[in-house]
């Protein structure tokens, strides 16, 4: 595991797997054994990688072989990443997609199957590295208070009975 990683609530790690310097994993996501993770990378809530596409169902049972994803991809939210797939440096996966299929660098994916587009010109940079690499948690007491920048205006001071 590389340096200033971030790991939420809920989520599994399993097994053999490798982490670049800087890789977040929101909540409730689940890694199998031999699933590679490059630099900057971030893995949305609840993503599913799997490392097998037949499980326990053809004999001699075949190693299992989970997701590569190289440098700075962005994951977003409810995807699933078949087994033995790698995901080209800079691309952009959607939420709710399913990758069934080796994707290009500075791919664009959306949709169930995964539909691979270029990588709009808005979204083609590296991912922020703030949001990568956190020397703090939010909530670590060395952090600056945030206080009320983070309760938004429209939100009452208390909730009503």
């Amino acid at each position: 595991m590389g340096d200033y990683c971030t790991l939420m609530n809920q989520s599994t790690i399993e097994g053999i797997v490798r982490f670049g310097t800087g890789v977040r994993v929101m909540s409730h996501v689940y890694i199998p054994s031999r699933t590679w993770v490059g630099d900057h990378v971030f893995i949305g809530p609840g993503v599913t990688f799997t490392n097998d596409r037949f499980p326990g169902r053809i004999e001699p049972m075949p190693t299992p072989r989970g997701a590569t994803i190289e440098d700075d991809v962005m994951i977003g939210g409810g995807v699933t990443v078949m087994p033995d797939i790698t995901i080209g440096e800079g691309s952009f996966i959607a939420g709710g997609a399913v990758v069934t299929k080796d994707i290009p660098p500075r791919s664009f994916v959306i949709g169930v199957p995964g539909r691979i587009s270029p990588l709009p010109a808005a979204l083609d940079r590296p991912n922020i590295r703030e949001l990568t690499i956190q020397t703090r948690s939010f909530w670590d007491p060395r952090s600056p208070y945030q206080g009320e920048s983070v309760w938004p205006d429209w939100w009452p001071d208390k909730f009503s009975d």
